[in-house]
């Protein structure tokens, strides 16, 4: 019957400051009044959910924490690598030299080390906005070392006066293989699964570059000073990990409390 229903509860569960003070298990009854507008039920559902929401998204703010610092490497830094360029040696060279141990100053910042957080996270839609440009110049990929999140756009681009095969693959699977022309039109594709992506070209083979899916937004790249940053980090007991190409993995077990500002200094051997 028509009219406007007054949600109550029994026993009725305290406010709503946080997701964790839901009470799921409270017995609803709902009492019906004389109608007043047509739109009253819609009124009353919609501030309802207003009300279940701020404490949500309430929650999820207060609260964050932010974990910064560097990574070093004080190791000696292994020679480059010295390839042979077959194809089109007027433009790439007839020799190019690979170095992806990038270090920088006499503290041995290293740059284009990934690093993140690994665990379980209260919040599950995280905003994905940005695109990830994979460039093909100088016959080679610019960045080499991309990090990127699920909703994100990766867009291949050509600005070499060469052909250029940019070949994605996750695992075994290709993601994308794309022949592109001079001044081509760029290519974008969305990436729906995280992982470990290799980034190829097929016809100059020297030519590598790795990009590193995540589905959360909690990951950051060293720049040449070896800082990385992560902000608005919940509460959490979580695993940082730091993956460089060449030097594999560090890692580190973490206990971030709330509004807490973590810094850390973080060394290859």
């Amino acid at each position: 019957m028509p009219g406007i229903w007054s949600i109550m509860c029994s026993p009725c569960p305290p406010p709503i400051n946080s997701v964790g003070d839901i009470n799921v298990g409270s017995i609803w009854k709902a009492t019906r009044y004389a109608p007043r507008t047509p739109f009253a039920p819609l009124v009353v559902l919609a501030g309802f959910l207003l009300v279940l929401l701020s404490g949500i998204c309430g929650w999820a703010e207060d609260g964050l924490s932010t974990i910064s610092g560097t990574v070093r490497f004080s190791g000696a830094v292994p020679p480059p690598t010295i390839v042979n360029v077959l194809k089109d040696p007027e433009h790439c060279g007839v020799q190019v030299a690979i170095q992806p141990v990038k270090v920088h100053g006499p503290a041995g910042a290293l740059e284009s080390a990934i690093v993140s957080l690994e665990g379980t996270f209260p919040m599950k839609n995280f905003p994905a906005n940005s695109d990830h440009p994979v460039v093909n110049a100088q016959c080679a990929f610019t960045p080499r070392v991309i990090g990127a999140q699920t909703g994100q756009d990766v867009e291949v681009r050509n600005q070499d006066p060469i052909l250029h095969n940019t070949h994605i693959k996750l695992g075994k699977r290709t993601f994308l293989n794309v022949a592109q022309v001079p001044n081509g039109r760029p290519i974008i594709k969305m990436l729906k699964q995280p992982g470990h992506y290799s980034i190829k070209c097929d016809k100059h083979t020297f030519m590598e570059g790795h990009l590193v899916v995540f589905n959360h937004p909690f990951f950051s790249i060293t720049d040449s000073s070896g800082n990385f940053h992560l902000a608005q980090v919940p509460p959490g007991t979580y695993q940082l990990q730091v993956w460089h190409e060449t030097l594999g993995y560090l890692t580190q077990n973490l206990n971030i409390v709330a509004q807490s500002d973590l810094r850390l200094d973080l060394v290859y051997p």
